[in-house]
């Protein structure tokens, strides 16, 4: 401790420093700044100096070095092996050639068909195992029940069932760069090829053409398979215009296929305009069923027909064209329009029109698990009936919206009224609602309520064929149980 005070004695004992003191340190303090600033200056113009001759040496190497050749990168001047491959790509590269001898001429041994298919993949024991698999289609599976209850007779055969409404197998790939095929399959009321088709994609000029059997593009909904739709069924317009009809069988009723679908031909055109137009003509074999034993057989009380000779006039012909227009980021507006002339030359002409829009929000905060859809469609059609009725002129009209509220829940809204196509004087109307939930993206249920009003077609049916009928008026509650298995692509917007 006597140590500590003593050598703390001094400082107490220091004067404190003047102001010329002080004055004097700063001017030293600056002086030794600028001296390391300029020090730090001279250091980066040398870092600079040396870089600028770096970077003159590599050109001047660049330049002197001979350019590789891709004969002197494949001496042999042949094809890159699939062994060569491999190696440029860091694979495990295969065992050596044998060497070529002395005399031997250097043309290219011919290769059988087996060596051929090893080489490509084709083989168990190709090289590019993972090349098979580019050649297989891919293959899926939907399944879909509905359950209907109705307090009401008049529901007729919707009343207090439960069915496996549809079972489809579907099998599709690309053929190669040029083409594209699927295939569908329903099992659910006996065995039936709905689609078979072949695309080609790959035609000049925006140009596309598909040909076989499927779903025709002549509406919104026209192309999308029943367990696709935001409801549980087809709209009862869209069953009007479009559907096939079914036999009467004991009791009047109206009970159509859902859709247009036929064996046909289809070219559809983009326009280069700076918006998306496409322009679509088809023709199909059949758009009417006029067959014997057919619904139209049995309402006109006379016999069908049928062809062994197909002139032109046979045939449907379709004209169809539909744009896209992005309102926002958010928001997009589709219109379409389409045109059916059936027969055309014929004493049952038929000509079908419809048009309308779809109006999407689909935010982009919210993936692909929010949005909404509103979309109406007008169908009009004027038909004759080989002189049995007079010409019909009759026009209906459906809407919905549809509300995707998350990755769980959508909601939506369907009203729809027409007159009936072979009786302009009868109509019908329709009012729905649902709800569904996704368990995930390929499970889902839906719960749908329908009111079903004075159905006038029935009394149509009934006063043409004498069958016993109702009026049509009635509640029905469905749910819908629908499942996907492997893969699941259809060509629909």
């Amino acid at each position: 401790m006597p140590a500590f005070c003593f050598a703390a004695s001094p400082l107490k004992a220091q004067e404190p420093p003047t102001v010329e003191q002080l004055q004097r340190q700063v001017t030293d303090l600056q002086e030794q700044l600028k001296k390391s600033q300029e020090e730090n200056q001279r250091i980066l113009q040398l870092l600079q100096t040396l870089q600028k001759q770096v970077g003159e040496l590599q050109q001047a190497q660049a330049a002197a070095k001979p350019p590789t050749s891709p004969a002197a990168a494949n001496p042999s001047g042949t094809e890159p092996s699939v062994d060569d491959i491999f190696k440029e790509l860091g694979g495990k590269p295969t065992a050596p050639a044998a060497p070529i001898q002395a005399g031997t001429p250097a043309t290219a041994q011919p290769q059988t068909a087996d060596e051929i298919a090893k080489a490509v993949g084709q083989s168990e024991g190709s090289q590019l195992p993972w090349f098979r698999a580019l050649n297989n289609p891919s293959f899926g599976a939907v399944v879909d029940v509905l359950a209907n209850a109705s307090d009401e007779d008049k529901a007729g055969d919707r009343r207090n069932r439960i069915d496996l409404r549809e079972l489809e197998f579907l099998a599709y790939g690309s053929v190669d760069p040029f083409a594209h095929a699927s295939a569908l399959i329903s099992g659910a009321n006996g065995v039936e090829v709905e689609e078979g088709v072949v695309t080609l994609t790959a035609l000049p000029g925006t140009l596309q053409l598909r040909g076989g059997k499927f779903f025709a593009d002549v509406s919104r909904l026209n192309k999308t398979h029943t367990h696709d739709l935001p409801f549980i069924e087809q709209p009862l317009t869209m069953q009007n215009f479009l559907g096939r009809p079914d036999s009467l069988g004991e009791r009047a009723r109206w009970l159509a296929e859902p859709q247009f679908n036929a064996e046909g031909a289809e070219l559809s055109w983009v326009a280069p305009t700076p918006f998306y137009w496409r322009l679509q003509l088809s023709v199909y074999n059949e758009f009417s069923d006029r067959s014997p034993g057919s619904f139209w057989e049995q309402y006109l009380g006379r016999p069908g027909y049928q062809t062994s000779y197909r002139g032109l006039d046979d045939f449907t012909y379709h004209f169809g064209t539909r744009t896209f227009f992005e309102l926002s980021p958010n928001q997009s507006l589709r219109l379409f329009a389409n045109v059916l002339v059936d027969a055309p030359s014929t004493d049952a002409r038929r000509i079908t029109e419809s048009g309308g829009f779809s109006y999407l929000w689909y935010p982009l905060d919210g993936g692909l698990y929010k949005g909404f859809e509103w979309t109406a469609e007008v169908f009009a059609n004027q038909e004759r009936f080989l002189g049995c009725i007079p010409e019909q002129d009759s026009w209906g009209i459906y809407s919905y919206v549809n509300r995707r509220l998350g990755r769980r829940f959508e909601v939506g809204l369907l009203g729809e009224w027409s007159t009936f196509r072979f009786d302009d004087g009868a109509e019908a109307w329709h009012v729905g609602t649902w709800l569904s939930y996704y368990f995930s993206e390929r499970h889902r249920v839906r719960l749908g309520i329908d009111r079903f009003g004075d159905q006038q077609w029935l009394n149509s049916i009934s006063s043409h064929t004498g069958l016993p009928a109702g009026e049509g008026d009635y509640w029905l509650f469905s749910l819908q149980w629908n499942v996907v298995v492997g893969s699941h692509e259809h060509t629909y917007e």
